[in-house]
């Protein structure tokens, strides 16, 4: 009997591989960039796009994570999260030595 290698050769067989991995991993990248597009953090969204690519998701799903990316860059506004659910204090100036101001910022205030 023939082997797979034999009768399409080992480029074929490699691309044929290859879409095999991209159909199974396109649900966890589906999954990510939904994930992405919900915190709207630009590094999280740039990785899940590169993965969505990666593995051939719609071209719409791409465009849609795309313009969110392109918002995000263009928006003056930032969102605080500094990643422990912890708050900051305000200063009353941008030194860590500063006076601290009665109010503070909360994860997720933007």
């Amino acid at each position: 009997s023939s082997s797979a290698l034999e009768l399409l050769g080992e480029e074929e067989l490699d691309m044929a591989g290859h879409a095999l991995w991209a159909l199974q991993a396109q649900p966890t990248a589906q999954a990510e960039l939904l994930r992405a597009l919900t915190a709207r953090c630009p590094a999280a969204l740039q990785a899940a796009l590169e993965a969505a690519y990666a593995v051939g998701l719609a071209t719409a799903e791409l465009d849609a994570g795309r313009e969110v990316l392109r918002q995000l860059d263009a928006s003056p506004l930032w969102r605080f999260d500094a990643g422990d659910d912890h708050h900051i204090d305000v200063r009353a100036e941008p030194q860590i030595d500063a006076i601290r101001m009665r109010a503070r910022l909360e994860p997720g205030d933007i």
